[in-house]
């Protein structure tokens, strides 16, 4: 059996363990911090992302689904042609990873209601298959 883990190999990895970090660096020889100003319900607060570490990837993922929202004004073209351009790759990150979950509920979501109608979702948005299970 194959099992993939989004939560150890994204959340904690590719994200907390890279995209992020490298994101902390740029932010601080820029000169910048970040604190949380926007009240989001269901996502955990935070004060100040970029001094701490985090561990728990529940916290890790909450702050990539609002990092784009917090760094657009600041990592442009014209201001750090290199945070543009991890900016880039952290957009490609999360919509890569709103797909992994999207996989994730559809089956368990399928399974649960046999004999349902269920879409299958593939990268860049295109739909196939229509089956039911």
């Amino acid at each position: 059996t194959l099992c993939f883990n989004p939560l150890h190999f994204d959340d904690l990895g590719l994200w907390g363990d890279h995209l992020f970090e490298e994101l902390k660096k740029l932010l601080k020889e820029m000169g910048c911090h970040a604190e949380k100003t926007v009240d989001t319900q269901n996502f955990n607060h935070f004060k100040n992302i970029t001094n701490v570490s985090y561990s728990d990837g529940n916290k890790l993922l909450d702050i990539s689904k609002q990092i784009l929202f917090t760094t657009q004004n600041v990592l442009t073209q014209e201001e750090s042609q290199i945070g543009y351009a991890l900016l880039k790759c952290i957009a490609s990150y999360i919509q890569y990873h709103m797909y992994i979950l999207l996989d994730v509920h559809r089956e368990h979501a399928c399974h649960q209601r046999k004999g349902t109608p269920c879409v299958s979702a593939l990268p860049r948005g295109v739909w196939y298959d229509i089956s039911y299970y």
